[in-house]
């Protein structure tokens, strides 16, 4: 299996030579179709049938490490969550462990291109 620090680097350095920056990230690496297991959740006051995939409207990186990382986000209607995802044995995120009405400031772009190794200036 990969190193999780060494995917999400080789992705986010793309990313930024690309010109995409630090809050276009999240859209890039966990729209729906690009996680195994992204949670559907039911907007507030609403009924089930208006289930929907979690949004990244509101969207922090919490730690990332060579295994795992752990995020949390949730739309504006949309109760927030906290994701832990690893990859699998083929290079794909994949949720493993959430966490209901979760939310919490996160790591800053700097703490965040620290703890990956990346020396970006915009």
């Amino acid at each position: 299996m990969k190193n999780l620090k060494n995917y999400l680097k080789e992705k986010v350095e793309k990313m930024y030579e690309e010109g995409k920056n630090f809050y276009d990230l999240s859209y890039k690496l966990f729209g729906g179709h690009l996680v195994k297991g992204w949670p559907w959740v039911f907007p507030e006051d609403s009924e089930e049938e208006d289930k929907e995939p979690l949004d990244m409207e509101n969207f922090e990186w919490l730690s990332i490490d060579e295994d795992k990382l752990e995020i949390c986000c949730g739309g504006d209607w949309q109760k927030p969550m906290k994701l832990t995802l690893q990859l699998d044995d083929g290079d794909k995120l994949v949720v493993i462990d959430t966490e209901n009405d979760y939310f919490e400031n996160g790591l800053s772009e700097d703490k965040f291109n620290d703890l990956l190794g990346i020396y970006h200036t915009e």
